[in-house]
């Protein structure tokens, strides 16, 4: 689930691609067409592929976002008495 929170980055993996001015990363999950004809060679007939192909907006580096996440495990500590004395 981490990695929706992740995709769109610049160290993310995917093609960046740009749209009306806009840049975009493609994600996807690893039940997905698209990543069972990359890393499989395709779906197999007794399968379907169950994910999906998307363009995420593009965020630039990922250390903001990472930050963001140890901020609210900061504060999460802090409200449940778990501060660092």
């Amino acid at each position: 689930m981490l990695g929706g929170m992740l995709a769109g980055h610049s160290e993310s993996g995917g093609e960046t691609i740009e749209k009306n001015g806009k840049k975009y990363k493609l994600f996807y999950g690893m039940s997905s067409d698209t990543a069972m004809k990359k890393h499989a060679g395709g779906v197999a007939e007794y399968r379907a592929s169950e994910g999906k192909t998307v363009e995420v907006s593009y965020k630039g580096p990922v250390e903001d976002t990472v930050k963001d996440v140890l901020g609210g495990v900061r504060s999460t500590c802090t409200s449940v008495g778990a501060a660092r004395s």
